[in-house]
């Protein structure tokens, strides 16, 4: 069981694909602190002592994000997310493998949604900078695994942009979106016929180039604007 549940949260299967199941740790941390306060305080000291108890196997990408994050941002995270009355049962175990069954079983639907048709990713809209970096380092991860796979070239800017995503053995459609249900900004950098590099960023609410744009956590200063 260990061993299945490392493939979907914290590796790749044998082909270095992760069937279609981006990273979901830092989610799972998050609602599961979001009901309880023990769990909580133990994740606001120290992410890694929170996943091992709850056998989590955290993303690279995840852990990157995690130490990059204040704990005053992660107190807010915590407090603005969001359970859904079905996933509670799930959430007040200790096994992240019920915590993943109940994450993925919402997103089969393509979204966890309220009764208003509002998405809900794990967290509120009022902590979405960080909700969409979360997402945006599973993005990075999804890059780097499709980079691997392709000849050490990311996909183009043209196909990122085409209905269907190359990304689509990598993660689930609805991480292509950020939690303004907008696609994430992705520019190709071309050399010498491969896609040696990549942009990424949210555009925010306003869905603009502005400045309330959100730049990808996993080395900025190689994949921002």
């Amino acid at each position: 069981m260990r061993d299945a549940f490392r493939t979907i949260v914290g590796g790749r299967s044998g082909d270095r694909r992760p069937r279609g199941n981006s990273p979901h740790g830092i989610e799972i941390l998050l609602k599961k602190a979001s009901v309880d306060q023990e769990f909580a305080a133990v994740l606001l000291k120290s992410p890694k002592e929170a996943a091992r108890l709850i056998s989590l196997d955290l993303h690279d990408s995840e852990i990157a994000v995690l130490a990059s994050t204040p704990e005053s941002t992660l107190r807010t995270m915590i407090r603005n997310t969001k359970v859904r009355r079905h996933q509670l049962s799930a959430f007040k175990t200790m096994s992240a493998a019920l915590m993943l069954a109940a994450i993925l079983a919402a997103g089969a639907t393509g979204c966890d949604c309220e009764d208003s048709g509002q998405q809900v990713l794990g967290t509120t809209a009022y902590d979405v900078p960080a909700s969409a970096q979360v997402k945006m380092a599973s993005l990075q991860n999804a890059l780097q695994a499709y980079k691997d796979d392709h000849g050490s070239s990311y996909p183009t800017t043209s196909e990122w942009n085409s209905p269907v995503s190359p990304l689509k053995q990598y993660v689930n459609t609805n991480e292509l979106y950020d939690p303004w249900n907008n696609p994430f900004h992705y520019e190709g950098i071309e050399r010498d016929g491969k896609v040696v590099n990549y942009r990424l960023k949210s555009r925010g609410p306003d869905g603009l180039d502005s400045d309330d744009d959100i730049q990808c956590p996993i080395d900025p200063e190689e994949h921002s604007w």
